[in-house]
């Protein structure tokens, strides 16, 4: 199946007074991985805007320890004279450009006068078009010089390939390529005052190696050679940090030049490989090729998406639904990465290689967005039904259970990992009530596919299930247990944020949901049920035990979740005499509806569809919050605090689409007519990032979030990551579950 290609026209961008015709394209985003968590990312006119803006960067403890080790290249094109009388004479163009503090603005003091900034140098203005697939291409044109470049990262390597191809109409020329390196942990900045002498050079006739702070970069150049010219350039700014009230400015180190010889009249390729690893990993000569990697990818994306398609690629499709299944499974696999541990060292892992030199073995995990999360359980649980069940990617789905299985503490499933240690942090309570749901969904998968049982009597799968189970019925940590007087779960306290409602900044809890919020009670419910049905045949007594309890559960549920209003609570909140109900209208309810088991009647489900629907619903996604509500805040903008409480009061979460297609589903009985309206949830995210309307604002990913509030004068914005894992798994977990044959 062919792979979809973003294409971004550049043509008229540098024409605006200044650079005002950037602006669009420079709120555009791309983005490659490479398996480990690794990735590269930018903007389509190749001017870094964000700190995590780079050609490589590398996951050190894949999938974490994440190292930015090649920002990207000042890249000149010098012309030489031909003619006796100019001999000797050259022209100089440059085709990289960056972004600096320019002048301070008249009538503006302090840190707003940074908003006036310059780019140099302007090599944006001599460029005409970005594509986008499995690498990423740059067209230039400047007087005789057509010039392009290509990025590509290795699959499973923590290494990239850049590619240029020149061609000189009429002069002989040299292309002068000069890297820019930082090799610091992907969420902080250098500067040269802090890290003057942290850089040391070992340089080779065609190759170089910087190394600092435990990592090595090694740039090796395909036939060209390399000259050591240390070097700093100053106040790279970054405009996203800074809209996020972040520090923005960075140094950056270059220890010399590359060159290659331009003959003219034909078009030129020169190669050079970047890698990246700790210092004490011994670099090997690079034994891939820019056309190897990239072949190497586009087979692997075509085979996972027409083994997505029904009937695995067999099934006549449609154009447009050819196009959206690859679309999609390619997003999707972007989050797919290999999570390595060492025997005896926690969740350490170096690079896929134990101390001793000897493999380590693989497990599977999920980035949950880029540019900054590392996996997440909660994230993880909620998007392997859509990554991996929807795609066909059964092992797979298999070796993230089994990974987060085996890292499953008093019951709870790591909430995240460390980016520096790889150690998992356990503050949450829905992500072991997700893993179940999780679970359940591949056992069922697996069954229909006619495939072995990947949850059996004594697998880690089950064992996880079943110690989850015990652990919320007889209390774990973080106040996590059923109360046994209604068996609903309780968790928390006022100082933690323990649900996927989790904001938190300076000591402000955001969105308090201690207590028993509505979400995670729906989830036990369900949870109870959908492991009753795994073990029924192995532990009769045992599942009929935790009907039992879900029966009192539910009934519970009925009774204190159930507002007259039509919907239900968000959280029942322990007060001095016993719960309070929360009323606001959120979209946490719509679980009770989407889930396999729910503990509302068919009208209750109808009713609280049709609130959600009111209040809620947008194009892009659920609000977090009714506008009607005084603590409703619309747009996600500002400093990271003013972010933080919006985050959940308002702003519009695409993920949550999923479930409440899925609750249409439920109701209509998976009728054509519940099908059709499902799909219609999730058709405006899937014509956003097709091809054919330009890719979105992250080329063909789905982002974390948007504003609440969308007006002519003030359109709603995409935020947060650009591309978030459960946000392109439910779309797709719900495009596959609402097809016409499913």
């Amino acid at each position: 199946m062919p792979i979809p290609t973003f294409k971004v026209d550049l043509s008229n961008s540098g024409d605006a007074p200044g650079h005002a015709g950037l602006e669009a394209p420079l709120r555009r985003e791309w983005f490659l991985t490479n398996g480990l968590g690794g990735f590269a990312s930018g903007t389509p006119v190749a001017v870094p805007q964000r700190r995590y803006h780079a050609w490589l960067i590398g996951a050190m403890q894949p999938p974490v320890g994440r190292v930015v080790a090649l920002n990207s290249m000042i890249e000149t094109v010098v012309l030489r004279a031909t003619d006796a009388a100019k001999a000797g004479g050259e022209q100089r163009l440059d085709f990289s450009s960056f972004m600096f503090p320019g002048n301070p603005v008249p009538g503006r003091m302090g840190e707003a006068a940074l908003s006036a900034t310059v780019l140099n140098p302007a090599g944006y203005s001599y460029l005409r078009r970005f594509e986008k697939d499995v690498s990423c291409r740059w067209f230039y044109q400047c007087g005789p010089v057509d010039f392009v470049r290509e990025l590509t990262l290795v699959r499973h390597q923590n290494a990239a390939v850049i590619r240029y191809r020149v061609r000189s109409s009429r002069h002989p020329a040299r292309l002068e390529v000069r890297p820019l390196a930082a090799l610091r942990d992907f969420h902080e900045l250098v500067r040269f005052s802090d890290r003057r002498g942290d850089y040391s050079v070992l340089a080779g006739a065609s190759s170089c190696d910087v190394s600092a702070r435990g990592n090595r970069l090694t740039l090796e150049a395909v036939n060209g050679s390399f000259v050591q010219d240390r070097n700093w350039w100053y106040n790279f700014r970054y405009e996203r940090d800074a809209e996020r009230g972040q520090d923005c400015l960075e140094d950056l180190f270059t220890p010399g030049v590359f060159s290659w010889n331009v003959e003219p009249g034909r078009e030129q390729a020169f190669e050079i490989v970047a890698r990246v690893a700790p210092v004490t990993v011994r670099p090997a000569r690079a034994t891939f090729t820019f056309d190897g990697a990239a072949d190497a990818e586009r087979r692997r994306l075509g085979e996972l998406a027409a083994a997505a398609s029904p009937a695995g690629g067999n099934a006549k499709v449609s154009a447009p639904e050819a196009d959206a299944i690859a679309t999609l499974t390619q997003a999707a696999d972007q989050f797919v990465v290999r999570r390595v541990r060492v025997a005896g060292a926690g969740a350490r892992a170096m690079a896929g290689v134990a101390p001793s030199g000897q493999a380590v073995p693989e497990e599977s995990s999920v980035i949950a967005g880029y540019p900054w999360f590392s996996d997440w359980g909660r994230d993880t649980m909620i998007s392997l039904p859509g990554l991996f069940v929807a795609t066909g990617r059964f092992d797979e789905a298999k070796r993230v259970l089994e990974a987060f299985a085996n890292l499953t503490r008093r019951g709870l499933v790591p909430n995240c990992f460390d980016n520096g240690s790889g150690e998992p942090e356990y503050n949450t309570v829905d992500a072991s009530l997700w893993f179940l749901n999780a679970a359940r969904a591949l056992q069922l998968a697996c069954e229909k596919q006619k495939l072995p049982d990947p949850a059996p009597e004594n697998s880690p799968v089950r064992r996880a299930c079943l110690a989850i189970l015990e652990a919320y019925q007889s209390g774990t940590d973080f106040n996590i247990r059923m109360d046994p007087r209604d068996s609903l779960i309780t968790a928390g306290d006022v100082g933690t944020q323990l649900t996927w409602m989790d904001a938190k900044r300076d000591g402000v809890v955001f969105t308090p949901r201690h207590g028993k919020p509505v979400e995670i009670n729906a989830l036990w419910y369900s949870g109870l049920l959908q492991v009753a049905d795994m073990i029924d045949k192995d532990r009769p007594k045992t599942a009929r035990e935790l009907r039992q309890i879900a029966e009192r559960a539910g009934r519970s549920f009925r009774e204190q979740f159930w507002n007259p209003a039509g919907y239900l609570f968000d959280v029942l909140t322990p007060g001095a005499a016993g719960y309070v109900a929360n009323d606001q209208i959120r979209p946490n309810q719509v679980f009770a509806c989407s889930l396999p088991y729910s503990p509302l009647d068919k009208s209750q489900r109808d009713s609280v569809l049709a609130v959600v629907r009111q209040h809620l619903l947008t194009n892009r996604g659920l609000r977090t919050l009714s506008p009607h509500d005084p603590h409703y805040i619309g747009r996600f903008e500002g400093p990271l605090f003013e972010r933080d409480r919006a985050y959940h009061n308002g702003t519009v979460w695409p993920w949550l689409l999923g479930p409440f297609a899925e609750a249409i589903l439920r109701s209509g009985g998976f009728s054509a007519t519940a099908k059709a309206e499902a799909r219609k949830v999730v058709q405006p995210l899937i014509d956003m990032i097709s091809p054919a309307n330009g890719g979105g604002p992250s080329l063909g990913e789905i982002p974390e979030i948007y504003d609440g509030d969308d007006a002519p004068d003030s359109p709603r914005r995409p935020d947060g990551c650009f591309a978030q894992a459960w946000s392109v798994a439910e779309c797709l977990r719900v495009w596959m579950l609402a097809r016409a044959d499913a």
